[in-house]
């Protein structure tokens, strides 16, 4: 065998704090309703909601799914802010911050009352496409859906689907199944999706 002076390295933990804070910033826009203010200013519309339509963040919940690194960042952060943290994970077995762990055959129990949730897989075999038609289906009415993992972990045409017929309230997308995302996308246009 022959050995090189080649070092190999991995950066895990290195977007654990930008990647938790931008989970906590999508939940705290839909919540306030800042992607509706957004769009009123941009269309110079004095739009005000329903005094009840903004909520705050305690109180609500979130579904992790993948509760590795980042997703233990996510549940710490939505934890301190005094929300219902639940999460699914491969192994299951307490996790700080997180109220209930599911194993992945539960993910639609998990996910079915949230008002958010949280995607922080990797992307494999068992990942790809994990959120489709079915799962958007069994999300409640109102919810929303934040992806920060890998694009392909969403079923997107079932996405755009659940989104125009109002299955789910919104998404937030910091990835896609193919990026740069295309410029005829539906995503591009849809005021409840960032």
């Amino acid at each position: 065998m022959e050995t090189n002076d080649i070092v190999l390295t991995n950066s895990t933990g290195i977007h654990t704090d930008s990647v938790g804070e931008t989970v906590i910033g999508y939940m705290l826009m839909f919540a306030r309703l800042l992607h509706r203010y957004r769009w009123s200013q941009r269309d110079r519309v004095w739009d005000r909601p329903n005094w009840n339509e903004p909520h705050t963040l305690e109180g609500s919940s979130l579904c992790v799914v993948g509760l590795g690194t980042l997703g233990v960042a996510v549940a710490e952060r939505a934890s301190a802010l005094g929300m219902d943290v639940s999460g699914v994970k491969r192994t299951v077995e307490p996790v700080r911050c997180v109220d209930r762990v599911y194993p992945p055959d539960e993910l639609e129990t998990a996910i079915a009352d949230s008002h958010f949730v949280a995607l922080a897989v990797p992307l494999i075999d068992e990942t790809r496409r994990l959120i489709g038609k079915r799962e958007l289906e069994t999300m409640r009415q109102g919810a929303y859906l934040i992806n920060v993992s890998r694009g392909r972990v969403v079923d997107q045409d079932a996405l755009v689907e659940a989104l125009r017929e109002e299955d789910i309230a919104g998404a937030a997308l910091d990835v896609f199944e193919t990026e740069p995302l295309p410029s005829e996308s539906p995503l591009w246009e849809m005021e409840t999706s960032s």
